[in-house]
């Protein structure tokens, strides 16, 4: 009780004449944590394609020169969706023959230009995968398009292709008719060095 009355009598004493006090602060830590793990019961646990775009280049003219014609629709972005994966992935394309179901188009080449992908959810902190122009001979390998190196592209991304972002080259020589061709989109998830 006295120690007590002492020590106010002090600090009164050192108010009085402007004495400083040092309170010595003191500082801990401690931590907070938490494990995210996929939801076992969550059909999306695993990379998905969400999206992807059909493209039509409308009705052109033959010509007896070597042409280039732009895309008149593409109707949907390229959406893919990592639910937590930390490999990063990479979207490839591969074009097959344009075809009448009798004649193909001969040398024909399906162009992809850059473009940006961008989150659903703009709170998304993860890098965006990155994009690739590419150029698909009809028949000829796949192409990355779209690649996220590991640790980015988690999250829904998605990317849109404007129309003159994709084109078709056609060297001169083809013959008249109504050509499609089938795009195979492949969906791995290892990114390409």
């Amino acid at each position: 009780m006295w120690l007590k009355q002492l020590v106010g009598v002090l600090l009164g004493v050192c108010l009085l004449f402007g004495i400083a006090v040092v309170v010595q602060a003191q500082t801990k830590h401690t931590t907070a944590g938490i494990t995210l793990q996929a939801d076992p019961n969550d059909s999306n646990r695993t990379l998905a394609l969400k999206s992807l775009p059909n493209i039509d280049f409308g009705t052109q003219h033959i010509s007896v020169s070597a042409s280039q014609f732009q895309a008149q629709s593409v109707d949907a972005p390229v959406a893919v969706v990592n639910p937590g994966l930390s490999t990063g992935y990479t979207l490839s394309v591969q074009a097959g023959e344009f075809t009448d179901q009798v004649k193909t188009l001969k040398g024909a080449q399906l162009r992809f230009a850059t473009t940006t992908a961008v989150p659903t959810d703009q709170s998304n902190v993860s890098q965006p995968p990155l994009s690739q122009a590419v150029t698909l001979d009809a028949n000829g390998a796949a192409q990355p398009l779209l690649v996220a190196p590991a640790g980015s592209g988690v999250g829904e991304f998605h990317a849109t292709y404007t129309k003159p972002q994709v084109a078709l080259s056609l060297p001169a020589g083809n013959l008249a008719g109504q050509y499609h061709a089938t795009l195979m989109w492949s969906l791995a998830a290892v990114p390409v060095n």
